[in-house]
């Protein structure tokens, strides 16, 4: 019902007086818990940054939702009031109509079009990738270009790991789905043989200069493909004697049927290229440099023998092969395997905070 003006009288319809009140108690709650929850994650602090650049897709409709409806619930209420009657009240209701309309075209912008199809900011959360990268390095990946092209040697990727690769915080323990990404520099494409052989990198039988590496690698590396034909896996015998304490274990759960799958013949290219870290104590048994399902007990001196003389392999169709330029202090392509092409999100460009740390990232 339109306003009817009477003199100086006005007529409005009751509804949309009460919409607009329930309008403007929707948003003071909603700004309330907002402040809440920027108060209890500390602030607009790098960690509050970090939360919102990772905020899920769902909460990010749920808000956008919320505050559309706000929206439509001021706006009859503005519409139909007089020139002369616009006081405090009004000009209250306009200034929440209108940032409600920032917030909303900034969401559906920002999460649903350039954070699935073209950018997003992450947080380096570890030193493995010194000294191109430092801890608190806030970087923006570039998502759109492997959607066109593949990963390049030399390229710093960020990827989702494989469960295995993860603490029990960053992975769904009934699902084995990860909540975390990963970052690193791709040193192997579909058809590439990498080793590492007295601290350098080979790549098709050519060493390679590595500038930005921090140290020479301690041990040697090499991709092996190597399939247990029997029923009782190498990683089987090794997990019951594990302490059921320690929380490294609890990220594995998941591996049983991957490993069922492979005793019962179903292909898993992932489990069936083995990732070689030779060290002085031997293949794969050092458990800081590999991963549980790569893990060679130093009871099985058979199966280390074994891995140990077979040949190098190329990285297969579909993988590629991540390491961290810390390469002695990161837990890597070398300890947990290949990363599927599927997993890869994009390509990091550039830091873009701490000011002091303007750069690009090659």
């Amino acid at each position: 019902m339109p306003p009817q003006l009477y003199g100086d009288l006005k007529v409005t319809n009751p509804r949309n007086t009460l919409l607009s009140w329930c309008a403007r108690i929707a948003s003071v709650a909603m700004l309330a818990l907002i402040v809440f929850w920027v108060v209890s994650v500390g602030g607009f602090s790098s960690s509050f940054i970090d939360l919102l650049a990772r905020t899920p897709l769902s909460k990010v409709i749920l808000f956008v939702g919320v505050c559309s409806l706000i929206r439509l619930g001021l706006a009859p209420g503005i519409a139909t009031v007089a020139v002369h009657l616009r006081g405090s009240a009004y000009m209250v209701d306009r200034i929440i109509n209108e940032g409600l309309d920032a917030v909303i075209y900034a969401g559906v912008f920002v999460f649903l079009i350039i954070r699935p199809f073209m950018v997003q900011a992450f947080k380096i959360p570890s030193e493995s990738m010194l000294n191109t990268l430092l801890v608190g390095d806030y970087i923006v990946a570039n998502k759109a270009i492997y959607r066109y092209t593949n990963p390049k040697v030399g390229d710093i990727v960020v990827f989702r790991p494989p469960a295995w690769a993860c603490t029990p915080d960053q992975v769904n323990l009934q699902t084995g789905e990860v909540n975390v990404d990963f970052i690193k520099r791709c040193q192997g494409v579909p058809g590439d043989l990498v080793e590492v052989r007295n601290g350098t990198l080979y790549r098709n039988g050519v060493a390679q200069k590595e500038p930005y590496i921090r140290d020479r690698m301690n041990n040697d590396f090499k991709l092996v493909k190597y399939r247990d034909q029997t029923n009782d896996p190498a990683w089987r015998k090794w997990l019951p004697d594990c302490d059921p304490g320690l929380p490294a274990n609890e990220s594995h759960r998941f591996l049983a049927p991957l490993w069922d799958q492979i005793a019962a013949g179903t292909p898993n290219t992932r489990l069936e290229y083995w990732p070689l870290v030779i060290t002085e104590n031997g293949v794969n048994q050092d458990q800081s440099y590999t991963a549980v399902p790569y893990h060679v007990s130093e009871d099985d001196s058979k199966l280390a023998d074994r891995l140990h003389d077979l040949p190098a392999e190329r990285v297969p169709q579909g993988y590629y092969l991540m390491m961290g330029d810390n390469r002695n202090g990161s837990f890597d392509g070398r300890a947990w395997g290949l990363v599927p092409r599927d997993d890869i999100i994009g390509r990091s460009e550039f830091i873009w905070f701490p000011v002091s740390r303007w750069r690009v990232t090659r």
